[in-house]
């Protein structure tokens, strides 16, 4: 039995909390039902200040990084290369967290947990938009499915490159389309099928920054290759779901299931494309 925990740490965010909690009530079961995983023994879900959203969210990365250096002693490579994390996840915490739903990582006694500043999902639209607020929460909680049945092999995703022993493996391509898949099987069943996204109402704060962020990118980039790093997350999530469709289709969920254990068993990015490659390459 998994118990659903919803932390309001702001104090502020009762409603949201048992929204959240009803959201996950409603769900737990039939995710397990429908990807066939070990679920987690906690669903815990942390409703936070941006400082604090961004706090925990550096100390996820410091943790992982610490942890993996304390392994084995690293080359001056991976410490530049940790260094550059770092700072990269600082900046992108402090400077938009607004316009981040949230993030699924590791506590510190390594197990899952959803982090949500209340406050950005004003910025991004999500807090007014039910339906889409349902699918971002589902859509998390199925993560936490992930890294609980991998164990360490494949889920949480890697920070640094020496944890990425399959380097042409298209990880991210599996974890969203899989994500993706388990909320449309779940909207089905509850909702019934052909549900279209509704466009959600971002801030003024969220426009303009995004305006300006598109303007600077344009000084510095061509405006195609601008538009196709913008499409990049939605085309990965798209093929991963067609990919994960044509799996489970194909061998059924349950020894679909086993990618989560070894990393040999992630498709690249030429099986996204074409499952056959997969199937003919692990022995289906």
């Amino acid at each position: 039995m998994t118990v659903i925990d919803v932390l309001d740490e702001t104090a502020r965010e009762h409603h949201l909390a048992a929204q959240i909690t009803g959201m996950l009530t409603d769900t737990a079961e039939l995710v397990s039902d429908i990807t066939a995983l070990t679920p987690p023994p906690v669903l815990r879900f942390r409703l936070m200040s941006p400082a604090a959203w961004s706090a925990e969210s550096m100390a996820y990365l410091r943790r992982e990084i610490e942890g993996r250096f304390a392994k084995s002693a690293p080359s001056p490579e991976e410490e530049a290369e940790a260094r550059t994390a770092e700072r990269l996840y600082r900046t992108g915490t402090a400077d938009i967290w607004w316009m981040t739903h949230g993030s699924t990582v590791l506590d510190s006694a390594g197990r899952p947990q959803t982090l949500i500043a209340p406050k950005a999902l004003h910025h991004t639209g999500l807090r007014y938009a039910s339906n889409e607020l349902y699918r971002f929460v589902l859509h998390e909680s199925v993560h936490q499915w992930q890294i609980t049945a991998s164990r360490g092999a494949v889920m949480p995703l890697p920070i640094l490159k020496r944890d990425i022993r399959q380097p042409d493996r298209a990880l991210m391509h599996l974890v969203e389309g899989h994500a993706e898949w388990v909320v449309q099987q779940v909207a089905g069943r509850l909702f019934g099928p052909g549900r279209t996204p509704a466009p959600l109402r971002r801030s003024w704060r969220y426009r303009k920054q995004t305006a300006v962020i598109q303007w600077l990118a344009r000084r510095v980039a061509q405006p195609a290759a601008l538009e196709q790093a913008g499409d990049r997350m939605e085309r990965i999530r798209s093929d991963g779901l067609r990919w994960v469709e044509s799996v489970v289709e194909g061998i059924g969920v349950i020894p679909f299931s086993k990618v989560w254990e070894d990393q040999w068993c992630l498709p690249t990015e030429d099986e996204i494309a074409d499952v056959e490659q997969w199937f003919h390459r692990v022995g289906f």
